[in-house]
């Protein structure tokens, strides 16, 4: 059917169930046929990013912040494209912004933390920071715990690196990552019979694809912006 609701909720299922080249092709014939509605433009800018074509999203984004200054999510997402097409300066610059207008939303703190984290040494502290303001925001937030426990085992802060990746792994059991993460922490800490338990259930699990954490401004990055 040619109606903007239905379109915008079949949009939105495809998304949410990751059918981002079937999405492709739906959105953006969608942006033509309703030109003035900008949740297909936001919709377009996740499947490209979906479909690691981040210099098209953040064309679609860039045009999309001019429409909509005061959107955080736009802001967010514009950061993690930035981000996964290489570009840490315009990441941060935007993943700031996105602080700046949705001060108590956890992502834009994380995802800070965790590009922070990869500038080096000499960006620890805040990195630290900014995710521990996102899990004050959100205790449950795994993500978060596992991005600050990798900090925190930089600066040398082992026990508490290892309760963080513990709360992850029970939370979230499914998670490799989080089980490859704590299965390293076991490693150095010489807690071998741990070390391979961990990594052994870690094996058992796929792998995570790389854009499913920029997919998080809520349970999916829909809703428009």
């Amino acid at each position: 059917p040619d109606s903007e609701k239905y379109s915008l909720g079949y949009g939105e299922a495809l998304l949410s169930s990751e059918q981002y080249p079937v999405a492709l092709p739906f959105l953006q014939d969608a942006e033509e046929k309703f030109p003035n509605q900008l949740n297909f433009q936001y919709e377009l800018a996740v499947t490209d990013i979906g479909l690691q074509r981040f210099a098209e999203a953040i064309s679609v984004l860039e045009t999309l912040a001019s429409k909509r200054p005061a959107s955080g999510k736009v802001q967010f997402l514009m950061g993690g494209a930035y981000e996964l097409e290489g570009e840490l300066q315009k990441g941060e610059e935007h993943y700031r912004n996105a602080m700046q207008l949705a001060p108590q939303e956890p992502n834009s703190y994380r995802a800070l933390g965790s590009l922070l984290q990869k500038q080096g040494p000499e960006h620890l502290a805040e990195s630290i920071e900014l995710l521990r303001k996102a899990l004050v925001l959100d205790p449950t937030d795994v993500e978060s715990k596992i991005v600050l426990a990798r900090s925190l085992e930089k600066q040398g802060k082992l026990d508490e690196a290892e309760g963080l990746l513990e709360q992850a792994v029970a939370s979230a059991p499914a998670l490799r990552r989080a089980h490859t993460a704590l299965a390293e922490l076991y490693r150095r800490q010489q807690k071998l019979a741990q070390a391979e338990q961990e990594q052994s259930m870690a094996a058992k699990l796929e792998d995570e694809k790389i854009t499913k954490e920029w997919n998080i401004w809520g349970p999916k990055s829909t809703g428009g912006p």
